[in-house]
């Protein structure tokens, strides 16, 4: 299915197909203006977002000679750019039907005969456009070849038999992706897909070849271990809670369980497709130790979830804290908020301090945040921090216009997928560096856009017409966060700056909290005043500082939680509510560009949890007057309904008070490395969590000869930090910034250290010397005239 454009898009002219006037918009081809009118011309190989290639020979149409002597010619409709005045026969022609009819035949004498147990069954193209053209009788009665099926990982299942060739997959993973360790295999008839070797795919992006392949090559293995029939899945529209980005998805769901997730088409935010963490990190709400009964001082209890919560509320002797979180919704934090000035207690939507103060700087500074597709349109573009492994889909904006030659430059710590695409572009376009001299050099930067010749990075930015900002909140100092807004006003009206925050709600987290909340509530904690603390979907005792949060809950006397995954705080709880996720519920996110975007609940599961938007039953009268009022004051009067782009808001001057940073020291300091699949909710996702990359310590060839480490593939380090120390693999990379390590969160975690922090780095014992079984990485160009059929034999 297409995108339907918006009515503010103009009409460029009019074509005819079958005498029926066809408006078109620009850059349609005239198989774009023909599915727009409702007019049903089979296709295989084109897709909006890969573009015409005109390789599967179905979207047939014949012209309409407009000169004496001119013949009629049969045409692929992809390949032809929708002009004024054209005319086509398509139903009226006899040619055209019939070569559609012909291809689609062919593609059948070699598809296998199991659409009956077919996973792809109700979701299949092939099946579709075969009933479109008529052709209901087999007459090929030759044997069918038969081609061996590839090993990818727990996310994607391939049967190779069900391919037809039309080069999606493959257009979408090298050519839209970027990917390089998959690709066409073979010649002529003798073609396959696959990677040179059986293992998950490198990119993060993988799951969109089962979106764009138009038979069930290429499946969702996770959906096919619990598959329904897609017309029997309870379906809805949704919005991905895995990042800032919110991107619409629509999960399905049969029994009261949670079966697949995938993209929701939309046109202002991610169009066609979702991240593999978007896909697959839903899948949370099904892991074996979520909470799905009340539980009290351990025990588990029948009563209704509210009910609990409510006698929980009414102990007489607490003093309340309440704590919301950037991954609930705007309703459910105001609600919180409203509930805590009623308990008369302190309240934060944030569990780290420090997370707080970048999170409120970047969402005040965002008044000009670019969509996807005004990444994907810019002529350059500046990132600041790891992109990829915060915001994919975000990243892959910036793919696009790294593909079309635009400069992109890339300033980071650790490394990054897209720091490697940097670098093959233009090697000096990607540079390392520790966090805390980010603010310096891009002051340095502003300074140069004043000069009559700049030159590098302030030539490029300086001779921009729609250049883009971008940076990642979470690992940038609040001074470098300040620094990139300070660049994009010297840049002028015309460039945008935008921030990857931490959480799916992270901007409307902000906007519910005051300044230093997060700092004190924790010091009330610590000094006492309170004793009783309610949290809801949020995890303190494993973030940033989890080790303080740990040893001030241990103090307090009620605990209650409201969550779906089993944290840490949740399992150190006196009360525990299970809660909804984010597909079995109403809600509301405000993305990173402050977009409002509503999601609807897609199902209901067979042991109640308890609905976030029931929390309002809390509250008094008045109380749920003012939070309504305060909801609409902050979003508008129109709420957006669920599947809608959505309006933006320009968020309130928030108040964020001061907080020590880190400074330049002498040792080593710490930065995170990150995982594109890594997320609070995600890591309970049993299948996307067995991605996970083995824990390691990260630092440059060059900075650890200059700390006099003699280090190699099999050498180990020992990190003291706070008289903690954890002993971790060494992974030699060029891309970690000189003055730093890089290490997972888990490591911090196990650390108790915090971003920035100063270490000390003393070689430990190696690993075993014994040789390793041979690992092939899968790289190479897109197939072009190669008459070698990759090693393989069909």
């Amino acid at each position: 299915m297409f995108l339907r454009r918006t009515w503010r898009t103009p009409l460029m002219g009019t074509l005819y197909i079958d005498d029926q006037p066809v408006e078109f918009q620009p850059g349609d081809n005239v198989l774009d203006a023909a599915k727009r009118a409702n007019i049903e011309v089979p296709y295989f190989c084109y897709h909006p977002a890969l573009g015409a290639v005109g390789s599967c020979r179905v979207c047939a149409m014949e012209t309409v000679p407009s000169r004496e002597g001119e013949q009629p010619r049969t045409v692929m409709t992809c390949t032809l750019k929708a002009q004024d005045g054209m005319r086509f026969r398509f139903a009226q022609s006899d040619k055209a039907p019939g070569v559609s009819k012909t291809m689609v035949e062919f593609y059948m004498t070699r598809h296998p005969n199991d659409c009956p147990v077919c996973d792809e069954g109700g979701d299949c193209h092939l099946q579709n456009m075969t009933v479109e053209v008529g052709h209901a009788y087999r007459r090929f009665d030759g044997q069918k070849k038969t081609y061996p099926n590839q090993l990818l990982g727990p996310l994607v299942w391939n049967t190779a038999n069900r391919c037809i060739t039309c080069y999606r997959c493959v257009r979408f993973y090298q050519d839209y992706a970027l990917g390089d360790d998959f690709g066409a295999m073979g010649s002529r008839n003798n073609v396959l897909f696959r990677r040179i070797d059986d293992g998950a795919f490198d990119s993060p992006f993988a799951g969109n070849i089962i979106t764009v392949c138009p038979t069930g090559t290429f499946t969702d293995k996770v959906f096919r271990r619990k598959y329904s029939r897609t017309w029997m899945l309870k379906k809805s529209a949704s919005i991905c809670a895995h990042c800032s980005v919110g991107c619409h998805v629509e999960p399905g769901a049969r029994a009261g369980t949670l079966r697949r997730v995938v993209p929701n088409e939309n046109s202002a935010v991610n169009q066609y497709f979702i991240c593999d963490r978007g896909r697959y990190a839903p899948h949370a709400s099904e892991a074996a130790n979520r909470p799905l009964q009340v539980k009290v001082g351990g025990q588990l209890r029948q009563e209704p979830a509210l009910a609990v919560l409510r006698q929980a509320l009414a102990v007489s002797d607490a003093r309340w804290g309440v704590m919301g979180s950037a991954r609930e919704d705007v309703v459910t934090n105001l609600v919180l908020q409203q509930l805590a000035s009623d308990l008369n207690a302190p309240f934060t939507a944030f569990t780290d301090p420090l997370t707080e103060v970048r999170t409120k700087t970047a969402v005040n500074l965002s008044l000009s945040a670019p969509s996807l597709q005004d990444i994907e349109a810019a002529d350059c573009i500046l990132v600041v921090g790891e992109l990829t492994e915060h915001a994919p889909m975000m990243e892959l904006a910036v793919r696009q216009a790294l593909k079309q030659g635009k400069p992109v430059m890339m300033l980071h710590a650790a490394a990054s997928l897209l720091a490697g695409m940097v670098r093959k572009q233009r090697s000096l376009q990607a540079q390392t560096q520790a966090p805390v001299l980010w603010a310096e050099t891009l002051q340095k930067l502003i300074s140069s856009l004043s000069q009559e010749q700049a030159d590098g990075w302030a030539a490029l930015l300086k001779n921009a017409k729609a250049p883009v900002l971008l940076g990642v909140a979470e690992v940038m100092p609040t001074a470098a966060i300040k620094a990139l807004a300070e660049l994009a006003a010297v840049l002028g009206e015309q460039a945008r700056v935008g921030f990857a925050l931490p959480a799916a709600n992270s901007f409307g987290a902000a906007q519910v909290s005051q300044a230093g909340s997060s700092e004190q509530l924790l010091e009330a904690l610590e000094r006492g005043d309170i004793n009783a603390l309610l949290v809801v979907g949020a995890d303190p005792m494993s973030g940033w500082q989890g080790e303080r949060w740990s040893k001030a809950l241990a103090k307090i006397q009620h605990l209650v939680v409201v969550d779906h995954i089993h944290s840490a705080t949740v399992q150190a709880a006196t009360v525990v509510v299970p809660s909804a996720a984010v597909s079995e519920r109403n809600g509301v996110f405000i993305n990173y560009e402050g977009r409002v975007q509503s999601f609807a609940k897609a199902y209901s599961r067979e042991t109640p949890v308890l609905l976030q938007e029931e929390l309002i039953a809390l509250l008094s009268g008045d109380a749920r007057a003012r939070v309504q009022s305060q909801l609409l004051s902050m979003l508008g009067s129109v709420m957006p309904s669920p599947g809608s782009t959505g309006s933006r808001i320009k968020p309130a001057t928030l108040p964020i008070g001061q907080l020590a940073e880190a400074v330049l020291g002498n040792g080593p300091a710490l930065v995170l490395q990150g995982w594109h699949g890594e997320e609070e909710v995600a890591g309970f996702a049993t299948e996307l969590a067995s991605l996970t990359p083995h824990d390691s310590v990260g630092i440059a060839p060059a900075y650890a000869k200059a700390l006099g480490l003699t280090l190699d593939k099999n050498s180990r380090l020992t990190i003291s930090v706070h008289n903690k120390q954890l002993t971790l693999p060494v992974s030699l990379s060029a891309q970690v910034a000189e003055g730093c390590v890089a290490v997972s969160r888990r490591a911090f975690a196990e650390l108790q250290a915090r971003l920035g922090d100063e270490v000390k780095l003393t070689a430990a014992m190696r690993l075993s010397e014994e040789p390793a079984a041979p690992s092939v990485v899968a790289h190479f160009t897109p197939l072009q005239g190669d008459n070698s059929n990759g090693g393989l034999r069909p």
